[in-house]
C-alpha cells in the first residue's frame, strides 16, 4: 500500500503545473476577466487596476484597497474521476504500462491571490500564484511532462496625465518563483517506490530564482463621452523578466513579455450596467496563431448579480458575481488552448474566489466595502 507521504510525492511531482509549451501562459487574471473572455473592463474604484496597465492609476478616484482577492481553479472534473477511479481507489503504486491508460489525460489545480491599494497616480500591490498539472504522452517512448510553479511578488507604479482623457504609466516589479517544467522518463517512473529515487526527484523540482520587471502602458479614456470609451496598450515584462537562480540546478525560464492592445466600453444607470471589450494579446508572439490571441467579452449588472460571457483563444466563458454585503463572490468557467491553433486541444477550466475590498472618497472618508458592485452613482 502507498503510503500518505509517497502519495502526496506522487501528487507533488506528477500534478506539477504543467504549462505546456503550446499554452500560452498568463501570469495574472483576476475571475472577472475570465468570465469575460480574458477583457479587461477599466473600474475607477479597482485597487488593483495598474496591475493591468499602470497608467490607470491616473483615472481612478479616491482612495482604493482591495484587501484581498483570492481565487482557485480546478480542470475538467472527468480527469480527476479517472484518475481517481485508477489509481488512488487501487491504493497500489503504478508501473509504466499501467500508467498507459493515463495517456492524453491532463490534471490542472490553481490557487491565486493578492493585496493592492491604489489611489490617483499610484498603486502597489503583493500577488501570490501557485499552479500544479501534469500530462503523460508519447505511448512509444512514455513521457511524463509536468510543471510545478509557485510565484510571490510586490510590484509598485504609477501614471502621468498627458492631457484630459490620455496618461502614461510604469511599475516596477519583484518575482520570486520556484519550480518550471519537467520531464521524466520510463526509468525514473518505475522508482517510485524507492525512497532514494523518490529524494532524487523531489530535489530535481526545487529550481528558483528572483526577477525584476517593468511595465508600461498607455491608456485614453473618454469619460465625458456616452459609455466611457476607453483604450489601452500594455506592454507588461518590457524585454521578458529573467530570473537569477536562487535554488536548485537552474532558474526558472524566463517571463515573456506581453503586448496587448484593449477597446472596452462602460456605462450604467440605477441598478443596471453594462460593460464589453476587445483584447488583443501577445501581438509580439509571432509564433503563435491569431485566434489564441484575441479576447471578446461582456459583462451585465442587475442589481447584486453581475453576469459574464465571452470568447477566450476561440472558446466559449460564462462567468457570475454576486455581491455577499461586505464580499464579492465571482466564478468562472472558460478553456484554453494547449495545441497550436484554437479548436485542436483545448482544456477545460473553472475557477470561484472571494474579494474584499473597501472605497475611501477624495477626502479618504469610507464611502463603500467590499468591491464596489452596487454604486449607483458611479459603476464601471
Amino acid at each position: 500500500m502507498l503510503s500518505i507521504a509517497k502519495l502526496f510525492l506522487f501528487f507533488a511531482m506528477f500534478f506539477s503545473s504543467v504549462v505546456r509549451a503550446a499554452e500560452i501562459y498568463e501570469p495574472y487574471q483576476s475571475i472577472k476577466q475570465l468570465g469575460m473572455g480574458g477583457v479587461y473592463v477599466f473600474n475607477e474604484h479597482d485597487g488593483g487596476s495598474f496591475m493591468q496597465n499602470p497608467a490607470y492609476t491616473c483615472f481612478v478616484k479616491g482612495l482604493n484597497w482591495s484587501i484581498f482577492d483570492v481565487d482557485v481553479g480546478v480542470g475538467d472534473v472527468n480527469e480527476y474521476d479517472f484518475i481517481k477511479t485508477n489509481l488512488l481507489d487501487t491504493g497500489t503504486s503504478p508501473t509504466f504500462s499501467e500508467l498507459s491508460q493515463y495517456y492524453g489525460k491532463s490534471v490542472w489545480v490553481g490557487l491565486g491571490g493578492y493585496t493592492s491599494l491604489s489611489m490617483p497616480c499610484f498603486g502597489v500591490a503583493g500577488t501570490y500564484g501557485a499552479i500544479v498539472n501534469f500530462e503523460m504522452y508519447n505511448p512509444a517512448f512514455p513521457s511524463l511532462h509536468t510543471f510545478y510553479q509557485t510565484d510571490y511578488g510586490f510590484s509598485l507604479g504609477g501614471g502621468i496625465p498627458l492631457g484630459p482623457s490620455l496618461a502614461f504609466g510604469m511599475d516596477v516589479k519583484r518575482i520570486s518563483r520556484s519550480g518550471g517544467p519537467y520531464e521524466f522518463g520510463p526509468d525514473t517512473v518505475t522508482t517510485l517506490t524507492d525512497s532514494a529515487a523518490l529524494t532524487t526527484l523531489t530535489e530535481s523540482v526545487k529550481n528558483a530564482g528572483t526577477a525584476y520587471g517593468l511595465d508600461a502602458g498607455l491608456v485614453a479614456r473618454f469619460s465625458s463621452a456616452a459609455m466611457n470609451p476607453t483604450v489601452s496598450l500594455s506592454w507588461k515584462d518590457v524585454g521578458s523578466s529573467s530570473f537569477v537562480k536562487t535554488n536548485g540546478t537552474e532558474a526558472p525560464n524566463m517571463q515573456k513579455d506581453n503586448l496587448v492592445l484593449g477597446m472596452t466600453v462602460d456605462g450604467s444607470v440605477p441598478l443596471f450596467g453594462f460593460s464589453a471589450g476587445l483584447e488583443y494579446r501577445h501581438i509580439t508572439e509571432t509564433g503563435e496563431q491569431i485566434g489564441k490571441k484575441l479576447h471578446l467579452g461582456t459583462e451585465l449588472n442587475i442589481a447584486m448579480f453581475d453576469i459574464r460571457a465571452g470568447f477566450y483563444q476561440g472558446y466559449t466563458t460564462y462567468g457570475l458575481g454576486i455581491d455577499l454585503w461586505i464580499f464579492q463572490l465571482d466564478a468562472a468557467l472558460y478553456s484554453v488552448e494547449k495545441g497550436i491553433y484554437p479548436g485542436q486541444s483545448p482544456e477545460k477550466r473553472g475557477k470561484v474566489g472571494l474579494l474584499l475590498d473597501l472605497e475611501f472618497d477624495p477626502d479618504f472618508k469610507l464611502v463603500d466595502a467590499g468591491g464596489k458592485r452596487r454604486r449607483l452613482k458611479q459603476r464601471r
